[in-house]
């Protein structure tokens, strides 16, 4: 039987393209499993007021925030999979005058790169700095406190803030979430004395374990229960030490030029002043570059893992040239990774913050315009085209689907051909470069993973497409290792055959 063989619809090349997609720039392979963006929420909106802070919760259920609306500043907390937020508390209106029976709160109120708000361990507590005003004996007093909530909401306690509310006060639980430390600092007409104290969050006691004149400090983490990890700097770089709550002398145990440099296993860390993002193995000191790109700046390492996230800046603007932004790209990578080993998390986020995590590194809350937003990231298998371009081997069956694909889309593209071309069919000593004209991959032709040529176009006896019979077979791709070849039939379906 006679055939006119006619042009496939789009849809069919369209599903055949898709069917070969890359890797998305929304994921990266890590230890042969796929890491990807699953969603993005937007959790508030910027009518409802400027978010200037927020952290979300160890184990990534809620997210506690900071929000000027109308000249006031309200603590509130909402579901990460969003609903309606509670407000915790607010402080006073910072314009109104405070009168005598009263007193006034005021919380942070400005965009900070730093997170004031912290989480427990355990997720139940959560605690941010505030001063308290109010009229005492006839006069104002001021009082900084640590003030502490449960994750419901409910109002636990007030501890004492030692030193001068500053803005950089981050507050670090303990691993047992009994107690708080922090850096903050304490000053006269001649020095700034920065230490770190710690408040016990059920007793209300605090002790300085660490001060020092000039320089800075900050809390890096707990290596116990009773141990803190500090940076410290005083004129001539920075050191890591451990300092213990019994009194015992500090240990320093490594000199660092920048803080919040390494991994939290504790065996990577950042490589500072360099062109790109280079990491170096603390260990035996190999450094490695895992990204290129000298616009590229380190912004956080994800909690319990040897993942960082980096930001990178580019500028858009309208047709007119006349509105412009700068949009500050987040992107996740994984030293461990092979070569498709970075994805991007979040397209533009807000200048002076920086994201929280989940503690299983799957949820990150972040700011964009005043507005919180959180992203969801989720484990699966990577198809038989990731695991391509990522340069994993297939399976047999994998790559059997593959060549099905590849050859569908051969068959729809000499059909195109002999369309284009008033039904006369391609020169067989060129026929593989005028077909791939109008294909949408160059690596059809090839065995999956390598650059290997294992297309052969097969001529048949007439000159016309008009006059083929359906079944004759007008090419196939052998792979050469296995039991089966694709053939490829003039009437554009495909299947797999028995070698020879």
């Amino acid at each position: 039987m006679m055939i006119r063989l006619v042009l496939v619809c789009a849809i069919s090349l369209g599903a055949a393209c898709a069917q070969a997609a890359d890797f998305s720039i929304h994921a990266m392979l890590v230890n042969d499993r796929v890491l990807e963006l699953a969603e993005t929420t937007r959790l508030t909106r910027r009518a409802d007021g400027e978010v200037v802070n927020a952290a979300i919760s160890p184990n990534g259920k809620n997210i506690a925030y900071l929000v000027n609306v109308s000249g006031k500043t309200h603590l509130c907390l909402v579901k990460s999979t969003g609903g309606k937020a509670t407000v915790v508390a607010s402080s006073s209106d910072r314009l109104a005058p405070r009168t005598e029976t009263g007193e006034a709160w005021e919380f942070p109120h400005y965009p900070s790169p730093y997170t004031v708000i912290a989480w427990s361990p355990d997720s139940k507590m959560l605690a941010i700095p505030a001063k308290r005003v109010a009229l005492q004996e006839g006069s104002m007093s001021d009082r900084n406190l640590i003030l502490v909530w449960q994750a419901n909401g409910a109002f636990l306690t007030s501890l004492p803030l030692t030193g001068e509310l500053q803005p950089w006060c981050p507050l670090v639980f303990s691993p047992d979430s009994r107690k708080i430390a922090f850096t903050n600092e304490t000053y006269d007409e001649e020095n700034i004395r920065p230490f770190v104290a710690v408040v016990d969050v059920q007793e209300g006691s605090s002790l300085i374990v660490y001060s020092q004149t000039g320089g800075s400090t900050r809390v890096e983490g707990w290596t116990s229960a009773e141990s803190l990890l500090c940076w410290t700097e005083q004129g001539r770089g920075g050191q890591l030490r451990i300092v213990k709550l019994n009194g015992e002398p500090d240990t320093v145990v490594a000199e660092e030029e920048v803080y919040s440099l390494r991994s939290s296993d504790g065996l990577l860390k950042i490589v500072p002043l360099t062109a790109g993002i280079v990491i170096e193995d603390i260990k035996s000191g190999k450094r490695t570059q895992i990204v290129r790109d000298g616009a590229s700046m380190f912004n956080c390492w994800v909690p319990n893992s040897r993942r960082l996230l980096y930001e990178k800046t580019e500028i858009i603007s309208d047709d007119s040239k006349q509105r412009s932004k700068g949009l500050r790209t987040l992107w996740l990578a994984d030293p461990d990774a092979g070569k498709i080993n970075t994805m991007c998390v979040v397209l533009d986020h807000e200048t002076f913050s920086r994201p929280t995590w989940s503690k299983d590194g799957t949820k990150m809350a972040y700011l964009c315009d005043g507005c919180l937003y959180v992203a969801e990231l989720a484990w699966r298998e990577p198809t038989a085209q990731e695991k391509i371009a990522a340069g994993l081997s297939l399976t047999e069956e994998e790559e059997k689907s593959v060549l099905l694909n590849a050859g569908k889309e051969i068959a729809v593209g000499l059909q195109m051909y002999w369309n284009d071309y008033d039904g006369y069919l391609p020169n067989p000593d060129t026929a593989a470069e005028d077909i791939k004209t109008y294909m949408s991959r160059a690596d059809n032709y090839l065995r999956p993973g390598t650059d290997r040529i294992i297309f052969r176009y097969i001529p048949p006896s007439v000159q016309r497409g008009d006059d083929i019979e359906a079944d004759t077979i007008i090419g196939e791709l052998d792979p050469g290792c296995y039991s089966w070849k694709v053939v490829i039939y003039a009437d554009s379906h495909v299947k797999t055959v028995p070698r020879d």
